[in-house]
């Protein structure tokens, strides 16, 4: 039996074998919003995405983004991010349209803490992403 594997089985070197190397991407195509790639990665849309998209729109000059720091003696300093929609003629997708009116709701003005401070806000954009998400499916 093992003359048998050691003759029949055992494999042998060919001359024919080549070792072929694959360059891999490791970053999404370059005209993906972020806000679909992160539907892509786990076909749901997350936080984080919505923060990349809005950091992307920033970069494109359509929301301009300021730390605040309120400074008051005995307490610690309170930090808040204010989001500014600017007023620029940037072309923007529908998707990233759908985002800033998630953000921005009928104002030009928004503050992080006040988003997250208020629970019928917070179930109210969460509401809203949902039906963000539903919006990028049908968009992809």
């Amino acid at each position: 039996m093992f003359l048998n594997w050691f003759f029949l089985d055992v494999e042998k070197p060919s001359l024919r074998t080549q070792e072929f190397s694959f360059v891999v991407q490791y970053e999404p195509p370059a005209n993906f919003e972020p806000v679909k790639v992160g539907l892509l990665m786990n076909g749901r849309l997350d936080l984080s995405d919505l923060i990349a998209e809005l950091l992307n729109i920033a970069i494109l000059g359509k929301v301009k983004i300021q730390e605040t720091i309120l400074q008051i003696p005995i307490l610690p300093d309170l930090k808040n991010i204010i989001l500014i929609k600017t007023a620029e003629a940037v072309s923007l997708t529908p998707l990233q349209e759908a985002v800033l009116d998630l953000f921005f709701h009928r104002s030009s003005y928004l503050s992080l803490n006040d988003l997250f401070s208020d629970h019928a806000a917070k179930k109210s954009f969460h509401r809203k992403l949902r039906q963000l998400e539903e919006f990028a499916e049908t968009y992809m």
